[in-house]
């Protein structure tokens, strides 16, 4: 039995903090002593003099909260010997500040293989290992496909990619070039990593020394990485509505003016809260998902919405392409192919002994691969490896 303490931050929708609960549970399913360290309530300090007050196998947290904690003038985790987990769940440019640490027993885990490239690039001295998302269902049976009322449901908020656009038109004419090239070869080339497309580019222009230009400027990258999101959310469901199929959404848009607005089959709502999201998942037929720029790798959004019973549609990568198979349990479609999407889901719609079919198939896959219960025995296991394998 291990004593686990999981740290819990602030998240938009409350999803991270939710995913630690799970997270929670499941260890405690293996026997496991677990602590939740909330570092929003005021007695959080208290807590840790608690929980510390005996030795902690680890301590475990998304994109790496409480990494830089102190006591005494020493990094906690350091001062405890306790082993750290960091779980990034976004690239890391977002979180270069916190992978910048001096803490001696450091994992750093990423949810994409492009992610772990980054890490041995940059930071070759840091433990990083693979860790995808892992899936929550909510309580009790899921409804049966033939009685869900929601056709199509994509949860999330996107943004005009002209508004993110406008914040490097103010910069040289030569950054300028460098940044629409680098998201016109992303968008072009859905399977390369976010910094490969910015370092083709910079190589493409003859400048070798990327490695100022990604590390001491991550805001480039992540401009580029925000519009090319937006970017394909945009051009998805435009395909999607202009075909005729309903889409409930759920979340905001930051546009000036609603691009959507004549198409009545695009009906927006309020964001909800992630347990209200399972709720409507388990309500739904077919769950969007558009990758955040995953080229290798996962998004709960797919697990999550499979375990509610649910069809995942997806954008395909490798690594999903490695875990599910299209019309057996997940539908993929590809980006130089988005005019076929339509009439796949369409014709899924239209079928429901199929459509039942690939989701119970889904289902399946995802309780055996894909829970918090999973990613929770892999968690251990790298501990382990971590504690024979010690670097200092």
């Amino acid at each position: 039995m291990a004593r686990i303490v999981l740290l819990k931050g602030q998240s938009q929708y409350n999803v991270l903090r939710i995913f630690i609960d799970y997270l929670g549970k499941a260890f405690k399913q293996l026997g496991d002593e677990v602590f939740i360290i909330d570092l929003m309530k005021s007695q959080w300090t208290k807590d840790l003099q608690d929980v510390f007050s005996q030795a902690c196998d680890f301590a475990f947290a998304f994109n790496c909260i409480g990494v830089d904690l102190e006591a005494n003038n020493e990094l906690l985790f350091n001062l405890t010997n306790t082993a750290y987990v960091g779980c990034l769940v976004d690239h890391p440019i977002y979180h270069l500040q916190r992978i910048n640490t001096n803490l001696n027993k450091l994992i750093l885990t990423c949810v994409d293989y492009s992610h772990i490239e980054f890490l041995c690039t940059y930071y070759p001295l840091k433990r990083a290992a693979f860790l995808p998302h892992g899936g929550s269902i909510k309580e009790g049976n899921p409804k049966d496909q033939r009685v869900r009322e929601i056709d199509v449901l994509f949860g999330g908020s996107f943004k005009d990619p002209n508004l993110i656009r406008n914040e490097w038109l103010i910069l040289p004419k030569t950054v300028i070039s460098i940044m629409d090239e680098a998201v016109e070869y992303l968008l072009a080339n859905p399977d390369k990593s976010l910094e490969g497309g910015f370092k083709f580019v910079l190589q493409s222009k003859s400048f070798y020394g990327e490695y100022g230009m990604l590390m001491n400027n991550p805001a480039f990258l992540q401009l580029v990485d925000g519009y090319v999101r937006s970017y394909r959310r945009y051009r998805c469901i435009e395909e999607l509505i202009k075909s005729g199929i309903e889409i409930d959404f759920y979340g905001s848009l930051e546009w000036k003016k609603n691009p959507f607005e004549k198409y009545k089959n695009f009906r927006i709502h309020n964001s909800v809260g992630f347990n209200e999201m399972l709720s409507l998942m388990e309500n739904s037929k077919v769950v969007l998902n558009v990758l955040p720029n995953f080229s290798n790798g996962s998004h709960e959004r797919i697990f999550t919405s499979m375990l509610q019973g649910a069809i995942s549609v997806t954008d395909k990568n490798q690594y999903l392409e490695s875990q599910f198979n299209d019309e057996e349990d997940i539908l993929f479609y590809s980006w130089d192919k988005i005019e076929l999407l339509p009439a796949k889901i369409k014709d899924i719609l239209a079928d429901e002994e199929k459509r039942n079919y690939i989701a119970l198939n889904g289902m399946q896959k995802a309780k055996e691969n894909h829970t918090w219960l999973q990613r929770a025995k892999k968690i251990k296991e790298l501990v382990e490896i971590s504690n024979v394998f010690k670097t200092t």
